[in-house]
């Protein structure tokens, strides 16, 4: 990051640095972000049929109600699950480079109490959840971090603005946070 210091730069030039500095190849994923206008959706399902649980990725690009824009745009998307399995509560990060794909939970030794897609609210990306896993999440609400929270109620808003969720399920999610005294929960509900 010295390199350009008191100079300009470009994208081409700091994503090296970037990926120097982090010890990864950032330049793919940043790229499809640079490259890109708008934010991904990511539809996230759960199967615990097979010997280990595996999440099931859909990823679209999230468009406004009423849009006519394609949909079809995919990133290089890093998405980061926490869960708990076991009485372990597991963070687990991977790429996603394709508009589907699954990810077995290696380190899951049973299928997943609760599963959150943005762990440590980390993520630039909406979630979709399937109905099984809102409703897991929503049980175990408590064991997610405030900034979980606050993400989760922002991402049901989020849906639910863009013709992706009822309304009266965004409202139904609002309502079970209601009892909070978190002014950031209170806020985003």
């Amino acid at each position: 990051l010295q390199k350009p210091r008191w100079g300009n730069a470009t994208a081409n030039d700091f994503l090296p640095s970037i990926s120097e500095a982090s010890g990864k190849d950032v330049k793919g994923a940043f790229c499809t972000f640079l490259d890109r206008n708008g934010l991904p959706l990511i539809r996230v399902s759960l199967n615990c049929s097979d010997a280990k649980p595996a999440v099931s990725l859909e990823q679209e690009r999230m468009l406004p109600l009423g849009s006519e824009g394609d949909r079809k745009a995919f990133w290089s998307t890093p998405v980061c699950f926490k869960y708990e399995s076991g009485g372990k509560t597991i963070t687990d990060c991977r790429m996603l480079r394709d508009p589907k794909d699954s990810m077995v939970l290696n380190a899951a030794g049973s299928c997943p109490t609760y599963l959150n897609a943005s762990a440590d609210a980390s993520g630039y990306y909406a979630v979709q959840y399937s109905d099984s896993l809102s409703a897991k999440l929503l049980e175990h609400r408590q064991s997610l971090t405030l900034a979980e929270q606050v993400d989760f109620l922002n991402n049901a808003n989020l849906l639910a603005r863009n013709g992706r969720m009822p309304a009266a399920d965004a409202l139904a999610i609002a309502e079970r946070f209601s009892d909070s005294d978190r002014r950031e929960i209170l806020s985003a509900s």
